[in-house]
């Protein structure tokens, strides 16, 4: 049987070149949006004075929840109806936060916006968490989608690190805009976004179909394969897929979908691994299978189901949840109490960009690096505890502005290096650990599991948010005190990865090769 090449799907960058061009430019619009947004809020945030700590980093609350919802629901969505539709929606979100942006600073009394419009511009977070939350998932996804197995750190990796790239020059930008200004620019980067995304960039549905057996391309390959090489064929039976009935947690009955569809959970001592079967003839496999019809489609498992593998079944994934929380929260520390704190401390907004490049700048080079190097070694645990050891010797770094040594050294110093030193640390863990989700996770259920750990991971925007302005204002605004419970809780975690992760599918798959 000859393929048709027309439908002919490959992972890769050279015959997915045309569309990683537009998914990079596409990462680039959204750090230019996020850093004009949140870096003006927190010098308005520091201008606010005779307010509460708590008040102050609130942007970082609504922007966070609001965020973490957005990822859930696009995880979901993009599983069943494809990436493209909720990448677009995220777009349209960009367009109204930027023009709500723009309308609250052209009312504001001076430049600074410091009079009762502050609640506003916590209420415009939230478009600003739908749209980072639609968009910027979804172009992760794609990516993960296009380069394939081999590359889902580093796919992650490029995606971020150029967001971030973009999002840390753009500091140095609207240092010399106006607040209309840069708000301005929040709109007009929204609007080329929407364009790009629905004129230029294609859905990756069928990369996925791929990567399960089940794409138009694949199955032709498999035909091809049977008819010249049927002695080559090998079919995986049920009982070599399957083993043991009493290694596997029965689920719920799948009432009204096709047998293809349905998994079952796989015990591996204190961990479960789900498996999808496939209805060709109930004796061959997914991965593998030469029997699937070029027409057939995989579905998704429940939700609930997904919820459930990611958050309690498989500790692995369960203690990433919690890391990606702790990746975030830190991040706020470094967005929102940090800068104020800067602010307060009387340094320039030229100096205050420098830290807030810095962090940003040392995050995002460092995601290419230790994305790559868990994918070359298939290895994740050592880059995700030498990640978090990083950022924890950066938070003392940063705490010591608040002491006895910045008389030594410069508050400014202090500050600048501490932020290089987490930026290096979070950045290390922070693609490696969506990686170590796809690990563990079936193809056809990735978006999904994805979406449920960046529910977590960025909610730690809000709960960080909170937690600093919080400690800020029960130690008397006292920022080595705040820095220094932040630190405490990285170290705990860093025992439990140490304790509880284990290597995902793939890592070890490629370990026996």
């Amino acid at each position: 049987m000859a393929r048709d090449e027309s439908n002919r799907v490959e992972f890769g960058f050279r015959s997915n070149g045309l569309q990683l061009v537009f998914h990079v430019s596409i990462a680039i619009l959204i750090g230019v949006t996020l850093k004009a947004t949140t870096f003006n809020e927190a010098l308005l945030a520091a201008s606010r004075t005779g307010t509460s700590y708590t008040y102050q980093t609130a942007f970082l609350v609504s922007f966070g929840f609001t965020k973490a919802l957005s990822n859930v629901v696009v995880g979901r969505m993009s599983d069943v109806y494809g990436r493209k539709i909720p990448h677009c929606l995220g777009w349209i979100a960009g367009i109204i936060l930027g023009a709500l942006l723009y309308t609250i600073s052209q009312q504001s009394n001076d430049d600074n916006g410091t009079d009762n419009n502050w609640n506003w511009y916590i209420v415009a977070n939230i478009f600003l968490g739908a749209q980072q939350g639609w968009t910027w998932t979804t172009n992760i996804f794609m990516f993960i989608d296009v380069l394939g197995p081999e590359n889902r750190a580093l796919a992650s990796g490029i995606s971020n690190s150029v967001g971030y790239l973009s999002s840390a020059i753009t500091t140095y930008v609207i240092t010399a805009m106006s607040i209309q200004q840069s708000f301005l620019l929040v709109l007009v980067c929204s609007i080329g976004g929407f364009i790009i995304s629905t004129v230029g960039m294609k859905d990756t549905t069928q990369f996925v179909l791929l990567e399960t057996g089940s794409s138009p391309s694949s199955a032709s390959h498999d035909d091809e394969q049977m008819n010249h090489h049927p002695d080559q064929v090998s079919e995986r039976s049920n009982d070599d897929f399957i083993e043991d009935e009493e290694d596997f947690v029965d689920e719920d009955e799948q009432e009204g979908k096709p047998a293809m569809s349905q998994s079952r959970i796989r015990k591996h001592g204190s961990e479960y691994e789900m498996v999808a079967l496939s209805s060709s003839s109930q004796n061959t496999s997914l991965a593998g299978s030469s029997e699937l019809d070029a027409n057939q489609i995989v579905l998704s498992s429940s939700f609930g189901r997904v919820l459930l593998q990611t958050c309690w079944y498989n500790p692995s994934t369960a203690v990433l949840l919690i890391a990606g929380l702790m990746t975030n929260l830190i991040t706020s520390l470094a967005w929102g109490l940090v800068l104020i704190w800067a602010k307060r401390q009387s340094l320039s907004k030229f100096q205050i960009a420098n830290i807030s490049s810095a962090f940003t700048f040392s995050k995002a080079a460092m995601m290419i690096v230790a994305s790559r190097t868990s994918d070359k070694w298939k290895t994740r645990k050592p880059v995700l505890v030498g990640g978090f050891v990083t950022a924890m010797l950066g938070l003392i770094i940063t705490a010591m502005a608040d002491s006895s040594l910045a008389q030594v050294i410069p508050v400014y110093m202090l500050l600048l290096i501490g932020g290089i030193v987490i930026g290096c640390g979070i950045g290390s863990v922070y693609c490696v650990m969506a990686g170590s989700i796809s690990d563990h996770t079936p193809a056809m259920d990735r978006a999904t599991a994805i979406g449920i750990y960046k529910l977590w991971r960025d909610s730690g925007y809000a709960v960080g948010g909170l937690l600093t302005g919080l400690l800020a204002d029960i130690f008397h605004g006292s920022f080595v005190i705040t820095t220094a419970v932040v630190t405490g809780m990285v170290g705990v975690l860093v025992i439990c990865i140490s304790k509880y992760y284990r290597e995902g599918q793939i890592a070890v798959q490629h370990d026996g090769l």
